[in-house]
């Protein structure tokens, strides 16, 4: 990270990283979403769906933002090699190892979907009240960040249009999100939507407040999230792949391993 993208990811709390992705590698894995969710806009009501789990590990979650029952059809990693390969993406992963350390590993993943004109979700995170897993800490000239979130767009997502959206540096809030700015039907002023081009990535705390707007395009919007946790922390309920039949390049297999206090930091990515 140059000097200027340390300073904006700590005063905003997320930071853009440009072209992370070529065209061509975009359309793959679009194309494998269109294979895995063929029909999902037929088949619901709803506007926007996260997919990515498997039944096991929603089962007893109770929350409509998932969509309905059949969309978490398999693990995101088990959809097919071109997703697999953004697992340590060698374009965002260093930015990922200054803000987690060189420890980092793979928490969990999902792919958002929305529907044009859907509805938006609340804004949640923050800084208040405390996290012990996703919190956000500046010492010793170093980031120490729990769960951070690395988001690909798969289409371009231009001003005004809706999508991903926060309130900058609430990730350092030090009182509570006031309740009135939750709901995004009329976003508060301090709420700010993030422009993407097809391709991009943008990497933020979960520590961040932050949420969805409505979306205003006409197309789909898309998007594939990585979480990823420092070395010592597992933050979802069950490992990010189950099958030991993919081929893996080294800094990834690092990333997959299961969570320890006992890694050497010199032994890291």
């Amino acid at each position: 990270m140059t000097e200027t993208e340390r300073y904006l990811f700590d005063v905003r709390g997320y930071l853009v990283v440009p072209g992370a992705l070529s065209e061509e590698e975009v359309d793959e894995i679009n194309h494998v979403i269109d294979g895995v969710l063929p029909s999902w806009q037929a088949m619901t009501k709803t506007g926007y769906i996260i997919a990515g789990w498997d039944e096991e590990s929603t089962q007893g979650v109770n929350d409509s933002d998932y969509g309905p029952e059949g969309f978490n059809v398999a693990p995101l990693l088990d959809w097919g090699e071109p997703i697999r390969k953004l697992v340590g993406q060698k374009k965002v992963l260093p930015y990922l190892k200054e803000m987690m350390g060189p420890t980092l590993r793979l928490d969990h993943g999902y792919a958002v979907l929305m529907k044009a004109k859907c509805s938006p979700l609340v804004l949640h995170g923050g800084g208040a009240p405390y996290s012990a897993s996703e919190y956000y800490h500046f010492r010793d000239n170093r980031f120490f960040c729990g769960l951070t979130v690395a988001s690909f767009s798969l289409c371009d997502i231009p001003p005004g249009s809706g999508g991903f959206c926060c309130i900058p540096g609430s990730h350092k809030a030090n009182l509570p999100l006031p309740r009135q700015f939750r709901d995004l039907v009329e976003p508060a002023e301090c709420v700010v939507q993030i422009p993407l081009r097809k391709g991009d990535a943008v990497l933020f705390s979960e520590n961040l407040t932050h949420g969805t707007l409505q979306w205003r395009e006409s197309y789909e919007r898309r998007a594939v999230l990585f979480n990823y946790c420092p070395g010592h922390i597992q933050y979802a309920k069950d490992p990010p792949i189950r099958s030991s039949d993919y081929e893996w390049e080294d800094h990834q297999k690092a990333l997959l391993r299961p969570p320890s206090w006992l890694i050497d930091e010199n032994a890291g990515i």
